[in-house]
């Protein structure tokens, strides 16, 4: 969720956002996201301030990270090369 949501903020790493809205968007309790988030913040892998997620390393994130996070990226990729295969013809003038 984490890594998806910085692929999407253009030459950023941070993030606002409370443990509590994390929370509520991969459906586990505050305090899960608070364990796992001091647990990264002493690994080095990111900091937080009071509202912000910053990741500090990024391949390490990644590596700890579930398959769920590189299948989303491989069926991005997919859908993508799809896209490109369509033939996209927009004529105004009918």
């Amino acid at each position: 969720m984490l890594l998806e949501a910085f692929d999407n903020i253009p030459g950023g790493s941070e993030v606002t956002l409370t443990h509590s809205k994390l929370a509520d968007l991969v459906g586990v309790r505050r305090e899960t996201v608070s364990l796992d988030l001091v647990k990264w913040a002493h690994m080095g892998i990111m900091s937080t301030k009071k509202g912000a997620i910053k990741i500090e390393q990024r391949e390490r994130l990644s590596e700890i990270a579930c398959d769920c996070y590189r299948h989303s990226i491989e069926s991005r990729i997919t859908a993508l090369d799809l896209w490109k295969t369509i033939p996209w013809v927009c004529d105004d003038r009918q």
